[in-house]
């Protein structure tokens, strides 16, 4: 089955409205990607792929970054720890490790520095990481998760939108039957 500019349009008019939705959710429970408010997520972090097989249609919406899932289903307890590299990213963007090396004095009245920022990042990192994995994510959310795209997905006005999509694809294909049998008459 091969998709026409009738029926791409319906899917793209449909994604939009999934983006917006998802937009509007992340935006209404606070959630930010990557230091950005929600209010920042264009295009450019949704992936849309269409597919089409003999007697089938598939519309898939994939939201970048990576990590989105884990911000939507929250991440269970007891659990094999995050990655650190992503954890030193977010400590980096948030400006919880000042970068500035501070002496100290000890016994002797000797000054020694305290370790390199790059050390304290990653033992930073680490021990979220580690926290991470023994009690989960997202305490705001009771370590479920924020569900702000299985909200939009299992939402009433994502099945309204559905359901008409299903309607207006329908119709047009009824269209392409009708040109067809007008086609094989001639």
């Amino acid at each position: 089955m091969a998709l026409n500019d009738e029926i791409k349009k319906l899917l793209a008019a449909f994604a939009d409205f999934t983006k917006n939705e998802v937009r509007k959710s992340a935006r209404d429970k606070g959630i930010t990607f990557g230091g950005q408010d929600s209010r920042m997520l264009n295009d450019s972090n949704f992936i849309t792929k269409y597919s089409t097989t003999s007697n089938s249609l598939k519309l898939t919406i994939e939201i970048v970054p990576e990590y989105a899932v884990v911000v939507d289903k929250g991440r269970q307890p007891n659990q094999t720890p995050p990655p650190i590299e992503p954890i030193k990213a977010w400590i980096k963007r948030k400006g919880i490790l000042k970068s500035e090396r501070v002496t100290k004095t000890t016994k002797g009245n000797s000054k020694k520095a305290k370790p390199s920022f790059e050390k304290r990042l990653t033992a930073m990192a680490y021990g979220i990481s580690k926290n991470i994995g023994k009690n989960g994510t997202m305490k705001r959310f009771g370590y479920r998760g924020s569900n702000f795209w299985s909200d939009v997905i299992n939402g009433s006005d994502m099945d309204s939108e559905y359901n008409k999509l299903k309607t207006d694809l329908l119709n047009v294909l009824k269209k392409e039957v009708n040109i067809e049998i007008i086609n094989s008459i001639k």
